[in-house]
Parts: structure tokens; C-alpha cells; sequence
């Protein structure tokens, strides 16, 4: 095994990155790093405001990348540390922007059961006067 060191840079974006003003990444997400091998957690932290997580000084070699967010599906990938460089991976978080809600409610007709679904949307609207 190699002594070697090399840097990660993990950028977490998704879809407002591209069309919403301003180009905000995905701040406050959650990164874990795992050895590909044993799959050991090697590290973890938070992306900060600019959507930025920095892991230094890792061995080079494979990890596993997890990237998680509220209201945005994970992002999972493989990437290589490379020593003696700094190797930026850009994770694209998909927006959850439609959920659905069930609810149960209880009626008094036995064996029979209402179920409620509520739809909520998001959407982001652009409008130039």
C-alpha cells in the first residue's frame, strides 16, 4: 500500500444550481466517505454556504461517496484519490420537488378504510418584465 496523500473536493448541486439566479449549490448536505474496500467510514462532515465539503491529506486509492440532503434523493458514486492532487467530484442531488402524503382515516364501516393522498409542488417560476 502507498503512503501517498491526495485532497477531495465534493461540490453538491442540483437543479436550481443550473436554472435558479444566483446558481446556489446545495448547502448543509450531508457527505460520509467510505473505504471502497472494507466500506469503514472514513470520514464525514457537512458541505458548507457554497456547497463545498473538503476531505485533505486522504490515502490515495477508491471511496465510496454518499451525499444526502432533505427534500433531495442521495447522491452514491465511486471516486479516486489521486496523490498529490486534488480530485473534485460534482454530486448532483435530484429535487424531491413533488411529494406525496398518505393519510389513513379510520371510518366506521368495518374492513373499510378513506384514504387521503395530498399532492405538494414545488416549483421555481422565472419571470422577466
Amino acid at each position: 500500500m502507498s503512503d501517498a496523500k491526495g485532497d477531495l473536493r465534493i461540490t453538491a448541486v442540483d437543479e436550481y444550481t443550473y436554472y435558479a439566479e444566483g446558481a446556489p449549490r446545495v448547502a448543509g448536505a450531508a457527505v460520509t466517505l467510505r473505504d471502497a474496500v472494507s466500506e469503514e467510514v472514513v470520514t464525514q462532515g457537512v458541505t458548507d454556504a457554497q456547497g463545498e465539503w473538503v476531505a485533505r491529506q486522504l490515502p490515495e486509492g477508491f471511496y465510496q461517496i454518499e451525499v444526502r440532503e432533505d427534500k433531495h434523493r442521495s447522491y452514491r458514486d465511486l471516486g479516486l484519490v489521486v496523490a498529490g492532487f486534488e480530485t473534485n467530484i460534482i454530486a448532483f442531488l435530484p429535487r424531491e420537488a413533488v411529494r406525496y402524503i398518505w393519510t389513513v382515516v379510520p371510518t366506521e364501516i368495518e374492513d373499510r378504510t378513506k384514504i387521503t393522498i395530498e399532492t405538494v409542488f414545488e416549483a421555481f417560476v422565472r419571470c422577466r418584465w
